[in-house]
C-alpha cells in the first residue's frame, strides 16, 4: 500500500494538499477488513441443493428476475450448457449481435415448451430428459443463426443496436425453430412485423405474459402469416403523431435505417454507403440535424421543435461536421449533394423551405413524405 502511495505522489497534478484526502479513502477502504462476515457451511455435492440455496440466500441480495431461476435449474441439469455451450453462442456472432444468457434462455424455452410461462423455474425442464433439452437447443441456435441472417440480409441492421426489443425476436426464433417458412415473402412479412412492433412499442408492460400468449396462438400453426393475423390489428399503419419523436435512437430511426440500406442510400459528399461497411472516424454515421439546432435556437425556437423526427438526417461523420450552424439553403449548394441522395432521406425539394424562416413548412412536408416512404417500405396501404 505504501508503494503505491509513493507511486500516487509522483503522478502529475499531484499536490500535497491531496495527500491527506488520499490517506483518508485508504484508511475507509482497509476498515472493510475488520467487518464480521458470517459463514454457513452446507456439506452437501447435490447441485439440486446448491441451487435451492443460491434460490433461497440470493432472495436478501441482488433481486433474482425469472431467468435467474431458469437458468439456474437449467445448470443443474445439463452440466456445461449455460457455462461452455452458450458462451460459445454469446460469441458466435459478436462484435455486432451479442445475445446474453437470459436472452438464449427465453429463446430455448420458448422453442422447449411452447410457453412463456416462468412463475415457476423448477417445472419449465423438470419432465424433460437432457437429450431433449439438448435437441432444443440445436433447434433453437439453428434458428438464431437464421434470424440473424435475416436481420443482416433482410431488415439491413449492421448491429443489435438498431434492434428496439430483443423479446420481439423470440417469435421469430420460435417459428423457425418449429419448421415455419421463412423463404423470401415470409421474411420481408416478418420485417414489416418487426419493424412495427418496434413503432408501435408492442413488447412493453408484461412481456411474459404477452409471450406466453403469442406463443399458444403460434403452437397449432408456427408461421408468419399466422403471427401477423394475430397481431396485425395493433399494428397499423403509421401516421404522422408517430413522428413526433425526439429520441435519435427510437425504433422509427430503426426503421429509417432500415429503409435507407435497403435502397443503397448515400452520403451526400463522400458517396459512401450509410450502412456502416465504410471503415474509419469520417465514415462513422452521426445523426444530424438538417437545421441545426444552434440555428433553431438563435431563432427562438423551442426544444421540440428542434428535436423532432423530421429535422434528422442519417450522413456520414465528416459531412457533419462540415456543416456547422449554417442554414441549408446556405450549406446545402455548397455541398451539391445528387437529388437522388435527398430524396432517399425525403428531404424537400423546394429550396424555399430550406430557409429557417419556412422551417415549420419544411417539418410539415418532410413528415408526408416520411410516411409515404415508411408505409410505402412496410406495404401498408
Amino acid at each position: 500500500m505504501v508503494k503505491h502511495l509513493e507511486n500516487l505522489k509522483k503522478a502529475d497534478g499531484f499536490k500535497p494538499k491531496h495527500a491527506e484526502t488520499v490517506l483518508k479513502m485508504v484508511d475507509q477502504l482497509q476498515d472493510i477488513l475488520k467487518y464480521d462476515i458470517s459463514v454457513i457451511e452446507f456439506e452437501s455435492d447435490d447441485y439440486n441443493d446448491a441451487t435451492e440455496l443460491y434460490i433461497r440466500f440470493n432472495s436478501t441480495g441482488r433481486k433474482l428476475n425469472r431467468t435467474d431461476l431458469v437458468l439456474a435449474e437449467l445448470a443443474t441439469r445439463i452440466g456445461g450448457l449455460t457455462s461452455h455451450k452458450m458462451g460459445e453462442m454469446i460469441n458466435e456472432w459478436g462484435p455486432n449481435f451479442i445475445f446474453t444468457r437470459p436472452f438464449l434462455i427465453l429463446c430455448l424455452a420458448s422453442v422447449h415448451t411452447g410457453r412463456m410461462d416462468l412463475r415457476n423455474p423448477e417445472e419449465v425442464w423438470r419432465e424433460s430428459a437432457p437429450n431433449q433439452i439438448m435437441d432444443s437447443w440445436s433447434k433453437t441456435t439453428h434458428a438464431l443463426d437464421s434470424i440473424v441472417e435475416f436481420l443482416t440480409g433482410t431488415v439491413k441492421w449492421d448491429s443489435e443496436s438498431w434492434l428496439p426489443s430483443f423479446n420481439a425476436l423470440i417469435p421469430l426464433v420460435y417459428i423457425k425453430a418449429k419448421g415455419g417458412s421463412f423463404d423470401l415473402q415470409s421474411k420481408k412479412l416478418a420485417r414489416k412485423w418487426l419493424l412495427l412492433t418496434g413503432v408501435h412499442s408492442y413488447f412493453s408492460g408484461a412481456v411474459y405474459s404477452q409471450l406466453d400468449q403469442l406463443l399458444r396462438k403460434l403452437s397449432k400453426e408456427p408461421t408468419i402469416d399466422q403471427l401477423w393475423k394475430i397481431t396485425h390489428k395493433d399494428l397499423p399503419k403509421l401516421r404522422k403523431d408517430d413522428l413526433k419523436i425526439s429520441r435519435r435512437s427510437s425504433p422509427l430511426m430503426s426503421l429509417f435505417i432500415s429503409a435507407l440500406h435497403d435502397e443503397d442510400a448515400r452520403d451526400w459528399v463522400s458517396d459512401n454507403p450509410l450502412n456502416g461497411t465504410v471503415l474509419g472516424k469520417s465514415a462513422k454515421l452521426h445523426i444530424h440535424h438538417f437545421f441545426p439546432s444552434a440555428l433553431l435556437s438563435k431563432h427562438e425556437f423551442k426544444s421540440e421543435w428542434i428535436n423532432t423526427f423530421a429535422n434528422y438526417t442519417v450522413l456520414c461523420a465528416s459531412t457533419n461536421l462540415d456543416i456547422s450552424a449554417e442554414e441549408p439553403a446556405t450549406y446545402l449548394p455548397r455541398l451539391e449533394p445528387l437529388t437522388k441522395h435527398l430524396e432517399a432521406q425525403c428531404i424537400p425539394l423546394d429550396s424555399n423551405l430550406w430557409h429557417v424562416a419556412n422551417y415549420e413548412e419544411f417539418l410539415n412536408k418532410r413528415e408526408q413524405l416520411l410516411l409515404k416512404k415508411f408505409n410505402n417500405y412496410l406495404d401498408i396501404l
